[in-house]
């Protein structure tokens, strides 16, 4: 489930591209596909599955961490990264969050640092720093982006910290639900929902694309992640859920005709390397 999670926010620009191609800028992107799953979901759970939608008030911090906080918080420090630096920095900087996650893991679950889990690390950072380009050369990054961009790590990493705590009192769809709610609240602030209601007379096709985005590459993957977090250590999700850069490249690969290289090549087989270790781990090594 947290595979199948990776390669469902992995292939994110499938969606981007022709919302993107009519006019939205990356943050209205990011407003559709938080607000459409959350409005999606939260009427359908309240129709179908109202039981699940009963949480203890005092638990609300929970979700309001994992929605308002670190799900916006994720998303606007990587699209800054993004825009004001080069796309392969921000994805490498995202993706120290399995080195979070694993520390804190440690603090707050008592997990074992492993040495399969270090070597996995390992060979997470180099994967996604091979498949991501950047040793070929970027142009000047400035602090600005190198704090947004591990600013993003950070905020992924705890939100699957706080997501395990959410999944220890709550089953996997109630913890979604509200997360997405809570995310909605977060964003629809910076979104500029009003300038994207313009443009959909004039690009009807923002509505089937934004739809796919917030069902494909937001409702599925957050609830396959947190229904994933039941059965798996918060530190291997982590790392297995790294897929995720890897099948963004291949999708470009194939579908933008982006650049090959060997280096992406490696860096494929390293990022599935680990996975396959961490799947094979007992946890005593």
């Amino acid at each position: 489930m947290v595979i199948l999670a990776g390669i469902c926010w992995g292939i994110i620009s499938i969606f981007i591209r022709p919302l993107a191609a009519a006019g939205l800028s990356s943050m209205q992107i990011t407003a559709v596909r938080i607000t459409t799953a959350a409005l999606i979901m939260t009427p359908l759970m309240l129709i179908k599955k109202p039981e699940k939608m009963r949480i203890r008030l005092r638990d609300i911090w929970i979700f309001i961490l994992t929605g308002t906080v670190f799900t916006v918080g994720y998303a606007a420090f990587y699209i800054y990264a993004n825009v004001h630096g080069e796309a392969s920095v921000a994805i490498v900087l995202l993706y120290t969050s399995p080195v979070w996650v694993v520390l804190l893991s440690a603090l707050m679950f008592h997990e074992r640092i492993t040495h399969v889990k270090l070597a996995a690390i390992l060979l997470t950072v180099v994967g996604c720093v091979l498949v991501s380009g950047i040793l070929h050369g970027v142009g000047s990054v400035t602090p600005a982006v190198i704090l947004t961009g591990l600013a993003s790590g950070l905020c992924y990493g705890l939100y699957t910290v706080f997501a395990r705590v959410a999944m220890d009192r709550y089953e996997s769809l109630t913890v979604t639900a509200y997360t997405l709610f809570f995310a909605m609240l977060g964003i629809l602030p910076l979104g500029d929902l009003p300038g994207t209601l313009k443009l959909i007379p004039s690009h009807p096709e923002i509505l089937p694309w934004g739809f796919g985005i917030g069902i494909v590459c937001m409702i599925l993957p957050v609830f396959l992640f947190n229904a994933g977090l039941e059965h798996v250590e918060t530190g291997k999700a982590a790392i297995l859920v790294a897929l995720e850069p890897v099948v963004g490249v291949i999708i470009g690969m194939l579908l933008w005709h982006e650049s090959h290289s060997p280096m992406k090549l490696i860096g494929i087989v390293l990022v599935i390397a680990a996975i396959i270790m961490v799947n094979r781990d007992g946890g005593d090594s």
